[in-house]
């Protein structure tokens, strides 16, 4: 059963809160930024619709939700929001946004929470760090929606980090899992980790691999002032 933040107070967000419950879907429901703040840190989301709240009050949700939730070790929720199509180009640091059209109906509107939904399901509990999802039985991965085309020795490395959960592990302790009757060489494992932070997106990545003093290596989710953090809404790799 999924549970789903339905936030606002017009007619629309009534409607389509109604809507979700005739379908099976659990809902919070939420007026104000606070309560909708409130609702997310009570329990674990699965997803949230936010149809009518202007650009600037969604900002302000969207990162504080994500402190909110980093904090609580919750996953980070899709959301489903309106814009009139003139939204700045997403940033990271926010939750992760799908925008449609002010005109789109709400029949669209479901099937796409149902997409994203079963998108990000697919990957279990454990296999999720931020807005990262790595499902080793079929063997893909992806970031903030988008999937990664990752080499073999890449996904297994990804795996051991993602595993970890934001903890340091240190460099023989990867190469030894990755490379078990191979003889530790630091220059293999810095070749690896090169071609994986690239594939992430370097630096401005909304997550990427960082060595932790003497430690080892560990991902970390890159937080910065968000301007916006909405995301317009592509059909999901299903």
């Amino acid at each position: 059963m999924n549970w789903i933040l339905v936030a606002g107070s017009d007619h629309r967000t009534e409607a389509f809160a109604a809507r979700l419950r005739q379908e099976d879907f659990r809902i919070s429901r939420a007026t104000a930024e606070r309560q909708a703040l409130d609702a997310l840190a009570a329990r674990h989301h699965d997803g949230a619709v936010i149809l009518s709240w202007p650009q600037m009050a969604l900002q302000g949700f969207a990162t504080a939700a994500r402190r909110l939730l980093d904090a609580r070790g919750f996953a980070l929720p899709p959301l489903l929001t309106l814009s009139d199509g003139k939204l700045p180009s997403p940033l990271t640091g926010a939750l992760p946004v799908f925008a449609h059209d002010t005109d789109t109906d709400d029949a669209t509107l479901l099937a796409h929470l149902r997409a994203v939904l079963r998108r990000t399901q697919g990957y279990p509990r454990h296999h999720r760090f931020g807005a990262l999802g790595l499902d080793p039985g079929r063997g893909r991965a992806s970031l903030e929606g988008r999937p990664l085309t990752l080499r073999p020795t890449e996904f297994n490395l990804l795996g051991l980090l993602i595993e970890a959960q934001g903890s340091p592990l240190p460099a023989v302790a990867l190469a030894d899992r990755l490379w078990p009757d191979k003889p530790y060489r630091r220059e293999r494992l810095a070749v690896h980790l090169h071609n994986l932070r690239r594939r992430l997106g370097g630096r401005r990545a909304a997550v990427r691999i960082q060595r932790v003093d003497d430690r080892g290596y560990a991902l970390s989710i890159r937080r910065t002032p968000s301007v916006n953090g909405i995301l317009h809404a592509t059909a999901p790799a299903l």
